[in-house]
């Protein structure tokens, strides 16, 4: 696999801004670079710059190639598993606050209708007595 980096004449690299970004389009370090996964778009970058910035110069494009077998494997299952007992954690957490307010919740509807029963009882009593 290949990827690729825009680099000026100054040895700044090609930050890429997104649409209505702010900050500088060119950094010093490269691991602000945008990396390209493709040639072409690299390409279209130093294009833009030669043609709508010539006072500047070409800019160039480093190739950087990269094989499996210099690839570092990383474990993941230990920190998978901590991030999943930590979601596990947190929506248990989340459901005892849920069953507490709606036992809150019952207990004053439960409060309301004895209020309500005395008050139709009291009412009824008085009306037949």
């Amino acid at each position: 696999m290949k990827l690729y980096i825009v680099r000026n004449k100054e040895g700044q690299y090609f930050r890429a801004k997104g649409y209505g970004g702010r900050g500088q389009s060119w950094v010093a370090e490269m691991t602000l670079a945008k990396f390209y996964a493709k040639m072409g778009p690299a390409k279209g970058i130093v294009t833009f710059f030669a043609k709508n910035h010539p006072e500047f110069g070409t800019p160039s494009i480093l190739e950087f190639t990269l094989a499996e077998g210099l690839a570092t494997v990383i474990d993941m299952e230990e920190e998978t598993k901590k991030s999943i007992e930590k979601i596990n954690k947190r929506k248990l957490a989340e459901q005892d606050r849920r069953n507490a307010y709606e036992l809150q919740r019952l207990l004053a509807k439960q409060q309301e209708n004895k209020t309500l029963i005395k008050t139709l009882s009291d009412y009824r009593r008085d009306r037949h007595d």
